[in-house]
Order: C-alpha cells, then sequence, then structure tokens
C-alpha cells in the first residue's frame, strides 16, 4: 500500500496545483476593490510554497487568468503578438541548456550560500519567464492561423481533442507515469532516433489509448463526474 499511497500523495502534482491556485485566486478575487493589491500579495506569498511547484504554477495560472479576461483585445492583435513573443522566446533560448532543470545539492531550500541562492533564483525565474513567452508565442500562433481556417476538419479535430485536457493528464498518467517507465527502457537509444521517431510514434499511440479511456469513463454518470468532472 506504500506505493499506492506514493502515487496518490505525489501523482497528479499539476492537477493539485492548478486546484490551489483556483482557490487562492478565488479568494483574492472576492473583495473587488481590494482584489489588485491581495493578488500582488498572494503572488509573492506564493514564491514560499513549494509542494507541487506552487511557486512556478501559480504565476503562469495567473497569466492564463489575465490572458482570458483580456482575450478580446488580445486576439485583435494576434499577429503582432506572434511576431514579438516568437522573436523574444527565440532569443531566450541561445543561453538555455540542461543547467536550468538542475537541483542544487541538498534540496532547493534552504541552500548553502546566498550565491547559490541567487544563483537557482535567476534560473527559476529565466525558467518562468521563457515559459511564459513560449506560452504566449504558441497560443498567438495558434489563434493566427485558426482564425483564418474556418469549417476545416483538421482544426476541428484538433480543438476537439484539445477540450480532453483533463482526461488525457489523467490516463496519461497512469500509462506513462505509473506503467510504461516500469515496462519500457530507452536509455541507451540514439538520441535523434527517440526524439524524432520513438517518442511521437509513442505520443500517438498514448494519445490513441487515452482517447478511449476518456470515452470508457463518459460511459458512466459516475466515473464521468469523479474523473471529469462532468455532470448530466
Amino acid at each position: 500500500m506504500g506505493g499506492v499511497f506514493d502515487i496518490l500523495l505525489f501523482s497528479l502534482w499539476f492537477l493539485k496545483s492548478a486546484f490551489l491556485s483556483l482557490i487562492i485566486f478565488y479568494i483574492c478575487a472576492i473583495n473587488t476593490r481590494l482584489r489588485p493589491y491581495f493578488i500582488v500579495i498572494s503572488l509573492i506569498v506564493s514564491q514560499v510554497v513549494y509542494f507541487y511547484q506552487f511557486n512556478l504554477m501559480y504565476p503562469c495560472f495567473l497569466f492564463g487568468v489575465a490572458l482570458h479576461g483580456l482575450w478580446g483585445r488580445i486576439k485583435k492583435r494576434a499577429v503582432a503578438l506572434t511576431a514579438l513573443s516568437g522573436i523574444c522566446f527565440v532569443f531566450m533560448l541561445i543561453p538555455w541548456n540542461v543547467d536550468f532543470w538542475i537541483i542544487p545539492s541538498g534540496g532547493v531550500y534552504p541552500l548553502s550560500s546566498v550565491k547559490q541562492f541567487t544563483a537557482y533564483a535567476g534560473m527559476f525565474y529565466y525558467r518562468l519567464v521563457i515559459g511564459l513567452t513560449g506560452s504566449l508565442f504558441f497560443i498567438m500562433l495558434c489563434e493566427s492561423i485558426c482564425s483564418r481556417l474556418h469549417d476545416n476538419k483538421i482544426i476541428d479535430s484538433l480543438s476537439s481533442i484539445g477540450r480532453e485536457t483533463l482526461g488525457i493528464y489523467l490516463i496519461q498518467t497512469i500509462i506513462i507515469e505509473i506503467l510504461l517507465w516500469r515496462w519500457f527502457k530507452y536509455d541507451g537509444s540514439n538520441t535523434m532516433i527517440f526524439g524524432f521517431v520513438i517518442a511521437p510514434i509513442a505520443s500517438v499511440i498514448v494519445l490513441a489509448l487515452c482517447l478511449i479511456g476518456i470515452r470508457i469513463l463518459r460511459m458512466s454518470k459516475y466515473s464521468a463526474l469523479l474523473f471529469l468532472g462532468e455532470k448530466r
């Protein structure tokens, strides 16, 4: 049962972090007059909340809220924003390397020295900014393309799959993070073959299995509610 407990506690961290972000934002947004101040305070406090990567996820959540709220004005400037965010994203990729993902020995907090903390904080916020910039680029790029392709069957199919992100996230966690990594090892494979052959094929297969799993979950109103949040 220890393994089951670990899975329940540590898996699906993204979903738990998103839920916590929603709760905190909802509390901050209750008072309309003080909402901006509460949000700024919550953003500052979030930077010392480390479980489920909340310090990374909460700024991203607020970015999504702002994007949603301003979408009517933003999508009118999709092409310009695509170009601007794309240029920034490419330039930020130039100094990017694997060190941005390495956690210092002894854990992130507390770090052993001010110098180590400063270096890690710089990499942490660089990672946050490049993530938001890249997200904005691809969102605006999709908007720029899709707004010009009305009634396109391929676009419509991709959009329908995109609406299933919750079910896909849940099921792929089971398939990839719990099952496949125990059965299949590609550590010794060629990087190019893995990146351009094995990973794309595996991704398509996993996606297809997820979509089948979502259909199965929808066969019962109880499983649809429990796993997909859908009420009938």
